[in-house]
């Protein structure tokens, strides 16, 4: 496939999206391994924040595949907003634009040459208005996992935190040892949060499990430590 090609191929996919969905698509003119950037708007036409990255592929010759380095797709997986890939077709009268979600759970097949392969079913995956539904939804899903990452992070620091002083409690002041129970407070909160997310787009389940019960033993043998070493009073601010 020649430059002119190629270049045609971009700017008819961003011709269609701006055309059709009313959304600002824009062209990335230097190699960062995505070749656009669609910008996902709310029904009211106003901005929601949120991207969706498109490596376009022009092929002229009916091809319903097309194959990518291990690299590339391992980078199109671990980018934190949706990939797809574009297939426009120039074969036909009309070009024709296809889309494919790089989905980072899937092991995408080897081809013989050792690079995988991402197929398309010109039945199912032709690009229509519909797909403001789904780009949206997965902008969300994307946006929601990011947010989860976060609060998981921030549980991860304070967990960490808790298990560092409990062998120092003695010599702890009571007022210090009174704020690390609150921040443990806080970090549940920050979990439950965490949890609402998962719950609501059925991702990341199993981490927010790991991490909750990591928070859990800790806060438990932090009280157990204070109990012990007599610092009730300090710790709850009882006089």
């Amino acid at each position: 496939m020649n430059a002119a090609n190629g270049n045609a191929g971009e700017y008819y996919f961003a011709y269609v999206i701006s055309s059709v969905l009313k959304w600002p698509c824009r062209l990335i003119d230097i190699d960062i391994g995505v070749d656009a950037q669609i910008e996902v708007l709310d029904e009211n036409k106003y901005s929601t924040g949120q991207f969706i990255a498109i490596q376009i592929k022009t092929r002229s010759g009916g091809e319903r595949s097309i194959s990518v380095s291990d690299e590339k797709l391992l980078y199109w997986k671990n980018l934190e907003l949706p990939v797809y890939v574009a297939l426009v077709a120039l074969s036909s009268k009309e070009p024709k634009v296809y889309l494919h979600f790089v989905d980072p759970t899937v092991d995408y097949r080897k081809t013989e040459n050792g690079k995988r392969c991402i197929d398309f079913d010109f039945e199912k995956d032709g690009f229509s208005p519909d797909y403001a539904v789904e780009f949206t939804k997965k902008a969300k899903k994307f946006a929601g996992s990011g947010r989860i990452d976060e609060y998981l992070g921030k549980v991860a620091v304070t967990t960490n935190k808790i298990d560092g002083a409990i062998d120092r409690l003695k010599e702890m002041k009571g007022e210090e040892i009174g704020e690390l129970v609150v921040e443990g407070v806080n970090a549940r909160d920050q979990l439950v949060d965490a949890v609402a997310l998962a719950n609501l787009f059925e991702i990341k389940k199993e981490a927010c499990e790991i991490v909750g019960n990591e928070l859990n033993v800790a806060r438990g043998r932090l009280n157990d430590q204070i109990a012990m070493a007599g610092l009730l009073d300090d710790a709850y601010g009882i006089n």
